[in-house]
């Protein structure tokens, strides 16, 4: 049997409880995990069943420090590579798994749809600077990983947020780039999309041959 009593604003005080009053909810413990193949920033990935998939990126390494201290672990320039880790092997390294099919680049954003990771977008120092090709990684039943090219996005842009609901895809903001004044979030380099870091797109997987919606900022 449980009780309910009430307390009535007046017996309360309006000011939180004091900290040492407070039940703890959640404990966070950090241990070390496994090192990744090399030095980098700025990739996207996500699960693939247990796999966690980390996609291009970029080094910024190359000094004569770095090659000396941990020699070909921080080679300077954007990615194609990607590596997977078994989430249910905690003790194995990163694989590698086939390249990224579009330019090496940063700053790309993704979301996973069942067990698919669907990537767009991205940003790097070679024209056009910014990019707007999306492409989707799968595994068949033979474990076998598949790049497919997707329906490209209204346009250029790189650092958006997305995720999925369902089987839909929604992609938020995000900014151009034009790879000498630098990123561009009240529209694209050129002025012609207005609002670019407000506007919100979507993408539905089942049905890929309606292309990308646009939908109220």
């Amino acid at each position: 049997m449980l009780a309910v009593s009430l307390v009535t604003a007046a017996e309360e005080p309006l000011s939180p409880a004091p900290q040492d009053r407070l039940d703890p909810v959640l404990k966070i413990e950090w241990s070390p995990g496994i090192d990744l193949p090399q030095g980098f920033q700025d990739s996207d990935g996500g699960l693939i069943g247990r796999t966690l998939v980390t996609a291009c990126g970029f080094c910024s390494g190359g000094l004569e420090e770095d090659n000396r201290q941990k020699p070909g672990k921080y080679p300077r320039g954007f990615l194609k590579k990607v590596w997977g880790l078994n989430l249910d092997q905690p003790a194995s390294k990163w694989n590698s798994l086939p390249e990224f099919p579009g330019a090496a680049r940063q700053g790309l954003f993704s979301a996973r749809v069942g067990d698919e990771l669907y990537l767009w977008g991205g940003f790097s120092y070679d024209e056009p600077y910014s990019y707007d090709d999306g492409w989707k990684l799968s595994r068949d039943p033979q474990g076998q990983w598949t790049w497919t090219a997707l329906p490209a996005l209204p346009w250029l842009l790189n650092s958006a947020a997305a995720c999925s609901i369902g089987t839909t895809i929604y992609v938020v903001g995000g900014a151009d780039y034009d790879g000498v004044t630098g990123f561009f979030t009240e529209a694209d380099r050129h002025g012609k999309h207005k609002r670019l870091g407000a506007k919100l797109l979507i993408f539905d997987t089942k049905h890929p041959e309606s292309g990308w919606i646009e939908c109220p900022e």
